[in-house]
């Protein structure tokens, strides 16, 4: 039965070839785009490493520090009674915010308030978004770099391709070891391995490479340079200081402790002692999972929760847009081609074909037209990744092809299949026989 469809709708396709030409052009079109866009977000978002575990890690990104004063709204209601005026009056007590500071943390302000959260087995306090330049031949280099702990590299699974990541001893000895990325490589040294034990001349001293990652996809890990944070100069943390370049990031030993780790968080964050009351005394934090986090950079709402609502309802919002729209489209061409074959219709109904049978010859034959062109769509979305890839349009992200990439994309293609030609296969199978045939 099966092979009867598939070489019926080949036939037929052969048959119409310019209606399977715009056809397949619609569909390899709209499947390309849309497959470069599950890539983008299973780059960003999968289970890759070296964010491996990312589902059990919570991000403290910033803190709001603010002065607080007691604010008192009196209110005073009057009524006559029994021809004397009385007077009731209310008082409500607030806070009334005086000055408000947001910025990342200092190193000793989460070294001292974060290191024992009951619910993390692990924990790493690393910079993020952090820069330099330095020169190689006379021409300008741009460096992200990552200043970070021993445990970093703990939390955060990176493929060593060469070396090892620099460990507790080295942070204690303050030696000048980095590890480097593989285009960290191909930019300073113009190969991609045999780099370690090579030294990189930065503005304060030379550093000795004792690692090479692998390329990480993700911004969020994203660096040139990984730098002990020992090595980090500038404001190095007082007693009296909250805010510096530091991002905490904890990791639960299961998801299920992830609630517990931000409850923790945000206990300290309410029993804060202050060191300048009355300058601040007031802190909150709003702990995140990543992709809390990712929604957060994208779209501010009051609380994490609502971020990550409100990204992931405006991105599937607009991919459903977007896949809804060339499936209409598909639509309308599925029902001129099918009016055109009324005949053929009415000849199979007269010729003791039923509804169902009609039903399914169109649906096969449009799900094997869709899958053609999914397989070129597919094609062409490999290319564009390749040439995203090499040609560093997105130099902060590197696109990938997996097997959770795969699987939507076969998903996404039977999803334009069996839809666009279910509607216009049921309505022509309804056409009386007399009718069709008239056609």
């Amino acid at each position: 039965m099966i092979f009867n469809y598939l070489k019926l709708s080949i036939s037929v396709l052969k048959r119409r070839k310019f209606f399977t030409f715009i056809s397949l052009f619609g569909i390899s079109f709209t499947l390309a785009i849309l497959m470069l866009v599950i890539s983008l977000l299973e780059t960003e978002l999968g289970k890759n490493a070296p964010l491996s575990d990312r589902e059990n890690l919570v991000f403290v990104d910033h803190l709001i520090v603010q002065k607080m004063k007691p604010d008192t709204t009196q209110l005073v209601d009057s009524s006559l009674v029994a021809g004397i005026m009385k007077y009731d009056t209310t008082y409500t007590y607030e806070e009334k915010e005086v000055n408000t500071h947001v910025s990342s943390s200092n190193l000793w302000f989460l070294k001292e308030h974060f290191t024992k959260l009951p619910s993390a087995s692990n924990y790493t306090f690393c910079t993020t978004g952090a820069s330099t330049n330095i020169f190689v031949n006379d021409k300008k280099l741009n460096l992200d770099l990552v200043y970070a702990d021993h445990r970093y590299w703990e939390i955060f699974d990176f493929t060593f391709l060469e070396g090892r990541p620099f460990d507790e001893n080295i942070l204690k000895s303050e030696e000048s070891a980095v590890v480097i990325s593989q285009k960290m490589a191909m930019k300073y040294f113009g190969q991609k391995n045999n780099v370690v034990g090579k030294e990189i001349k930065f503005p304060d001293a030379n550093y000795k490479v004792i690692g090479l990652v692998k390329d990480p996809s993700q911004i969020i890990v994203y660096a040139d340079v990984y730098l002990p944070n020992t090595k980090k100069i500038g404001f190095p943390g007082k007693p009296n200081k909250y805010f510096g370049s530091y991002w905490g990031i904890f990791k639960a030993d299961s998801k299920n402790k992830v609630k517990n780790i931000k409850s923790e968080i945000h206990s300290i964050a309410n029993n804060m002692t202050f060191y300048d009351p009355a300058e601040l005394n007031k802190m909150t934090i709003h702990p995140k999972t990543d992709k809390e986090l990712y929604a957060h950079l994208v779209v501010s709402g009051k609380t994490p929760e609502q971020s990550k609502k409100l990204f992931f309802g405006i991105l599937f919002s607009l991919l459903a847009l977007f896949a809804l729209l060339p499936t209409l489209n598909l639509v309308n061409l599925n029902v001129t081609r099918i009016m055109e074959r009324a005949s053929e219709i009415g000849v199979r109904k007269a010729f003791g074909a039923n509804r169902s049978h009609i039903v399914y010859q169109f649906i096969f034959e449009n799900i094997v037209l869709t899958i053609l062109g999914g397989m070129i769509g597919f094609i062409i979305a490999l290319i564009l990744i390749k040439l995203i890839n090499d040609g560093q349009v997105q130099d902060l992200i590197t696109l990938k092809v997996n097997f959770n990439f795969f699987i939507y994309s076969i998903l996404l293609i039977l999803f334009f299949g069996i839809l666009s030609g279910f509607l216009p296969a049921l309505k022509m199978s309804k056409l009386h026989i007399v009718n069709a045939l008239k056609k």
